[in-house]
């Protein structure tokens, strides 16, 4: 199966390549292929949702986009390239905006929250330090800024690397 889809990719290929991608996705095998597709399915994957996010009534359509992200997540790896991406697309969606959040969403986002490795529990901590969409809703919405609190919240605590663990207990409610 695999050199049958790094056949589809070097002929170029593209409706079957796809399809093959769709199927590893659902075998939950994604771990066969590179780290470059993976890259492609996270991204990708973690830009739509912020795009339905940005979007108009994004309430009403995140939970797809969201479960979607939750089960590349579930099943995978996420690549280190990937990673920005997919954890400034969880956690901005999941503290919302001043409006609220999608409740329909959000065990998603929590469940993808609690898994967070090492390394993205560093790249969730540093969100409100940056100039992210993050940092500024914490800045602007107080509402957001109890919302990402909950989130680092979800954290366990022994899963905080030591060298966060300051940086941790500034935000955890």
């Amino acid at each position: 199966m695999v050199d049958r889809h790094q056949e589809y990719t070097t002929k170029g290929d593209d409706a079957r390549k796809k399809a093959s991608l769709q199927f590893f996705e659902q075998l939950g095998q994604l771990s066969l292929l590179n780290d470059a597709e993976v890259h492609s399915l996270v991204t990708s994957a973690g830009r739509n949702l912020l795009d339905v996010h940005n979007g108009w009534d994004n309430f009403y359509n995140e939970p797809p986009f969201a479960d979607r992200l939750a089960r590349l997540a579930r099943r995978n790896r996420i690549p280190e390239s990937a990673r920005a991406v997919f954890v400034e697309a969880v956690v901005t969606c999941a503290m919302g905006n001043h409006h609220g959040v999608s409740r329909a969403a959000m065990r998603h986002y929590f469940e993808m929250v609690k898994s967070f490795s090492p390394s993205e529990l560093k790249l969730m901590l540093g969100l409100p330090a940056g100039t992210t969409v993050v940092a500024g809703r914490i800045k602007t919405s107080p509402d957001c800024e109890k919302r990402y609190r909950d989130l680092v919240g979800l954290i366990d605590p022994k899963s905080v690397p030591t060298s966060l663990d300051a940086l941790y207990r500034k935000w955890v409610p």
